[in-house]
């Protein structure tokens, strides 16, 4: 990108050196001080620029809100006519400003809403300047205000109406500065894409307004005419050397690049200098007082003197705010109202004040401006690919001299106007519904005038609508639904459609812009048909299923009362549940016996107990995760050392030298969980009888000598727990 800086900086209009008040306050002060004093030459920061364009700050002791105006009958001080190219050195038709807040320093940025407006507002915006300036270009040209006017009064040379150099009026038919009806405010833009420099050089300012254009569209000098980009930087920064030390409060100046030619603004965080650019200048609390007051100054110079080739100025003096600022000349700053508040603003001069005499004006009658007027156009109608009717477009402008040029917005595809006649040609290649036309016609001085009516095209035969595929729909009974919208194409543009359904589950409806929503209420599976209707009464549907399901219920089997034995590894024990699907169910617990537990995906537990003796609270918990279904089981488990309790026999009698009837031990083990493995052993046994380790029978054939014996049994298990009994067995 090629910026072209320093060829003319707008900049600062008093020679200016530091001064001190009372209470240690520096402020700047005139090294002459005059009513309108000398601007040949400035030094500002090591450069020599052109004393034009820019704001210093006020001076001590200057005349405060109130001081009567001064006619100026010399009209020595009037604004005149400098030349310059069309578009060029003054703008002209409805002024337009761009905000830019410049540099990642603002911080984070969110909206606000005032007076029904949305604003950007910045984390690092401790004055509020950001809302403060888009308030101020939202409202100007609103509430009847007629600080603007001020402004429209200047103009500029067209192929037209030439207006002579040297002129300080302006001859009939010229172009002038637009009055911004509705807001002056064209945009905001944070780029925060970077930090902005501490001291950000002209260079660094211009790119950025470059930067800017491209961002908003604007890329060509045409559409850069009548646009202004303010770049404005955050607390603490001093952009072009402001404040470095403080010599000017802000300055406009211009850009060549790519987007063409762009006029832009260097507007620093005024408020760090307090009064030193303006604040409580009008109001006893106006903090903003001179962010208001210097961004008018800037806007209408920028109107006036926007580019070197041209605009209005008085060489010894200044432009239109240089005259009247800080209460120059007789000048008196008050507030504006505005639909968007009261701001404090400076008188501009306006060389028409006074009966012609001149001075400075808070408040100028709205210059006369051409009126262009049309004949109604009736609503219009065609067929596709047919040949048109074409209306009669007829416009006239109060000034029989101007030559109209026409424009229009809206035509259906394949049609075009005619710039110099207005007519409408052409072969309409799209249906559409119900075109908003509106056709403008503008003479060389800006006035405009417009007409609106519609046209609608037809299809040759009846409209076609269609809907994208639909795949079937699932919901759980009992659950709102996510809202579901439909989106119809029609062949005809601009066509609306309202929409209507059957077969939709109980509980669900349907919204005329198509959107579905509810709770459903009854479980199954229906045909849905969903009907998009447009307003020349053509149709089209779509079908598809549309299951509500029951959501699945979990069910867990209780869970039983274990005792284990410590350090023992245990039969693996099934956890039992079902939710009624097929979804996979995962599993959990809390409180197992050290050693022990749980899978996921089995839900099976095992493991080997450790060697605590101790009762454990557990919860086994089974979860559907798709049907979002669970339950949970708790029982009590123990780690216990095993006991074995071992039944006495009755006294047994077998006779000597004959087989004994088998005697069956009986033990039990305390270990609840899976067998335990028992062994038996005996001692004092009768002769010939014997006992089964592993089953506990004694048996065998008695011995030939006859006496009564002590038995005795012992039982262990595979812990190492045992327990014992006695009896008698005699052998007769």
């Amino acid at each position: 990108m090629t910026i072209r800086t320093g060829t003319r900086l707008h900049t600062a209009i008093r020679r200016a050196a530091l001064g001190l008040l009372a209470g240690g306050v520096a402020l700047l002060t005139p090294a002459v001080v005059q009513a309108a004093p000398s601007r040949a030459h400035v030094q500002i920061t090591g450069n020599d620029y052109l004393v034009r364009h820019g704001v210093v700050p006020p001076v001590d002791g200057m005349p405060m809100a109130g001081t009567a105006l001064l006619a100026n009958t010399a009209n020595s001080y009037d604004l005149s006519y400098q030349g310059g190219a069309p578009g060029a050195g003054v703008d002209v038709g409805a002024p337009k400003v761009y905000l830019v807040f410049y540099g990642s320093q603002w911080g984070t940025a969110s909206t606000s809403s005032s007076s029904g407006v949305t604003l950007t507002t910045f984390a690092n915006d401790p004055s509020g300047m950001a809302p403060a300036l888009q308030n101020l270009f939202i409202g100007l040209g609103t509430n009847q205000e007629s600080w603007s006017n001020t402004m429209t009064q200047y103009c500029e040379s067209t192929s037209l109406v030439t207006v002579p150099v040297g002129a300080i009026d302006c001859p009939t038919g010229a172009a002038h500065v637009g009055y911004p009806t509705g807001g002056a405010l064209a945009g905001v833009w944070y780029d925060n894409s970077v930090a902005e420099p501490t001291v950000a050089s002209q260079s660094d300012l211009a790119t950025e307004a470059q930067l800017a254009a491209s961002h908003f569209g604007n890329t060509t000098s045409a559409a850069n005419a009548n646009v202004q980009y303010m770049i404005v930087s955050s607390t603490g920064l001093n952009p072009g050397g402001f404040n470095a030390p403080l010599q000017w409060c802000a300055w406009h100046s211009d850009t060549g690049g790519t987007n063409g030619t762009v006029a832009y603004t260097n507007m620093p965080y005024l408020t760090d200098v307090g009064y030193s650019c303006g604040q409580n200048f009008v109001n006893a609390n106006g903090t903003l007082d001179g962010v208001s007051m210097v961004a008018g100054h800037e806007y209408g110079e920028t109107l006036t003197d926007k580019y070197p080739a041209g605009g209005w100025y008085n060489a010894s003096y200044g432009e239109t705010g240089d005259l009247c600022e800080w209460n120059a000349n007789g000048g008196v700053s008050a507030n504006v109202s505005l639909v968007t508040g009261l701001f404090a603003m400076q008188p501009m001069w306006s060389n028409s004040a006074n009966s012609g005499a001149g001075g400075c004006a808070m408040s100028t009658p709205t210059t006369v401006t051409n009126t262009v007027t049309f004949s109604p156009i009736a609503p219009q109608s065609s067929t596709i690919n047919g040949v048109i009717t074409a209306p009669a477009v007829s416009a006239t402008d109060s000034d029989t001299t101007q030559k109209l040029t026409y424009s229009v917005t809206g035509l259906p595809q394949g049609l075009s106007i005619n710039a110099t006649s207005g007519a409408i040609t052409g072969t309409p290649t799209q249906a559409i519904w119900n075109a908003a036309v509106t056709v403008t016609a503008t003479d060389p001085s800006g006035a405009t005038g417009s007409t609106s009516f519609t046209w609608t095209v037809t299809n040759t035969s009846a409209n076609t609508i269609t809907f994208p595929a639909q795949s079937a729909k699932s919901s759980p009974i009992g659950l709102a639904i996510s809202p579901t919208s439909f989106a119809a194409s029609d062949n005809q543009l601009n066509q609306s459609l309202s929409y209507s359904a059957t077969g939709l589950p109980a509980g669900l409806s349907i919204s005329s812009t198509g959107k579905i929503t509810g709770t459903p209420t009854t479980a199954g599976t229906t045909s849905v048909t969903v009907t998009a209707t447009d307003l020349s009464g053509a149709q089209g549907a779509v079908t598809f299923n549309w299951t509500i399901t029951v959501p699945p219920r979990m069910s867990i089997t209780p869970l039983s009362a274990y005792t284990f034995s410590p350090s023992t590894t245990i039969p693996s024990i099934q956890v039992v549940a079902s939710d009624g699907t097929a979804n996979a169910l995962s599993y959990a617990a809390s409180g197992l016996p050290s050693g022990l537990s749980i899978s996921a995906t089995t839900g099976i537990i095992s493991g080997k107990t450790g060697s605590t003796k101790t009762s454990y609270n557990v919860n086994v918990t089974v979860t559907d995760s798709t049907g979002g279904a669970s339950a949970t089981a708790s029982a009590t488990w123990k780690v216990v050392a095993n006991t074995i309790t071992v039944t006495k026999p009755s006294t047994q009698t077998t006779l000597h030298s004959t087989t004994a009837t088998p005697l069956q031990i009986v033990a039990k083990d305390s270990q609840t969980v899976g067998a335990p493995t028992l062994s038996y052993s005996a001692s004092g046994l009768p002769t010939g009888l014997s006992i089964s380790s592993s089953t506990g029978v004694i048996s065998g054939k008695a011995g030939t000598t006859a006496r009564s014996y002590s038995v005795s049994i012992t039982v262990r298990d595979q812990s190492g727990a045992s327990g014992t009994t006695s009896f008698t067995w005699t052998i007769s």
